[in-house]
């Protein structure tokens, strides 16, 4: 039991502060993509845009949630951004040409 206790008071308050972490920000990225959702709406913006848009909001805050949650945890959360970074600059140099394709027509 000593293991146990020992182990939960190391990271005890560390697992608190991530949940506490994912909790708010779940609720943030709700209240913000229902915050996009009704400024889109009173837009002219077809419904089928609005709802990729707030869908698309929603992946990407959760996910972002998600990476800070676990920083209070001891992972390391400027390599998963590095990772990022590099494969949108892959996604974005592979699809310059069809892109380009598309614009001119």
């Amino acid at each position: 039991w000593s293991k146990i206790w020992d182990w939960f008071v190391v990271f005890g308050p560390k697992l608190l502060w991530a949940a506490i972490i994912f909790a708010g920000g779940w609720w943030l990225s709700s209240i913000i993509v229902r915050l996009l959702r009704n400024g889109l709406k009173k837009t002219d913006i077809e419904r089928s845009v609005v709802t990729f848009l707030c869908s698309i909001s929603k992946y990407f805050l959760r996910f972002v949630v998600i990476v800070f949650a676990l920083t209070p945890l001891g992972f390391q959360i400027s390599s998963v951004f590095a990772a990022l970074g590099a494969a949108g600059i892959g996604l974005g140099l592979g699809l310059k040409e069809s892109v380009g394709n598309l614009a001119s027509g």
